[in-house]
């Protein structure tokens, strides 16, 4: 029988990744790859990415992956000393970093023209869709595995990602307060740093209005949050992803609901290009990131 260790619920913030067109990419994939292949890849592409944030800043980012489902999850610790308060701030600003690292690769990724993926050693494209959302889990472990996760921010991460309707990860708006008041100072602490603030002068998030679908109509609405910034500062990647969108809008004519995914997120980067909302290149760059590889 296996040792099952009782946990009490945690705090943490949690986001919930569905990867695009998943089914083409197992059974329709004009490479044809094989399962392998594609585990291959996704440890290139998500936990390589995972391992690196972790010992590069001291983090314990959590993960899991199911099949075209990425749970990403980071617990955000007590509030009962300040420097520990302190350091989860800073975790979950580098958790957003991570994030956005992810997108980007994510966007890059989509046409092989744009980027050389062999490079990276990863097979494929992985276009994703995420939802942020935080509050209490339990992640129950048997043996030092997880398969137990329950809890009311899994549920919020993924109906946000649900309803999303284009490439792209951000808050949903239902945490949004919760997330910016654990960013914050407070009237405890008031002397911490504001790592909300620094990560919208950092333009890790920008406020947007996400498009989001609306039932039984062919159109979106949008509502406003904060969406995770995938843009570089420098020129040489916007026009790569520039490309690497418009390339797969240029396959796409003949498919008006998966098109619009895209032409959404086209819009999202016109947006960060015409406010000039960059991120600082050098936050991309490690090796496990395509802008990092070599």
């Amino acid at each position: 029988m296996e040792n099952y260790n009782e946990k009490d619920p945690i705090d943490c913030i949690f986001t919930e990744f569905d990867i695009l067109g998943f089914k083409d990419i197992v059974k329709n994939n004009e490479k044809r790859l094989n399962i392998q292949q594609i585990a291959n890849s996704y440890h290139n592409y998500f936990i390589n990415n995972v391992i690196e944030s972790n010992k590069n800043n001291n983090t314990d980012i959590k993960f899991q992956i199911f099949s075209d489902t990425v749970l990403l999850y980071l617990e955000y610790g007590s509030w009962s000393k300040s420097s520990r308060v302190e350091n989860y701030k800073k975790n979950i600003y580098n958790y957003f970093n991570l994030l956005s690292i992810i997108m980007c690769n994510s966007v890059l990724l989509l046409n092989s023209k744009v980027f050389p993926n062999v490079a990276c050693n990863i097979t494929g494209s992985f276009p994703i869709r995420g939802g942020i959302a935080s509050g209490s889990i339990v992640a129950e472990a048997i043996n030092s595995n997880y398969p137990i996760l329950i809890g009311e921010p899994i549920i919020d991460a993924y109906e946000w990602e649900q309803q999303q309707n284009w490439l792209g990860i951000s808050i949903s708006p239902t945490s949004l307060d919760s997330i910016k008041s654990l960013m914050s100072p407070n009237y405890i602490y008031e002397d911490l740093d504001d790592f909300w603030s620094k990560l919208i002068s950092d333009n890790l998030l920008i406020k947007y209005g996400v498009p989001v679908k609306v039932k039984k109509e062919n159109r979106v609405e949008y509502v406003e949050t904060y969406v995770v910034n995938f843009v570089p500062s420098e020129q040489k990647y916007i026009n790569m992803i520039k490309n690497a969108l418009l390339e797969k809008i240029n396959t796409l004519s003949s498919d008006p609901l998966k098109r619009i995914k895209y032409e959404e997120t086209v819009k999202f980067v016109d947006f960060v290009i015409s406010k000039k909302l960059y991120i600082e290149a050098v936050k991309f760059q490690n090796d496990f990131t395509v802008i990092g590889c070599k």
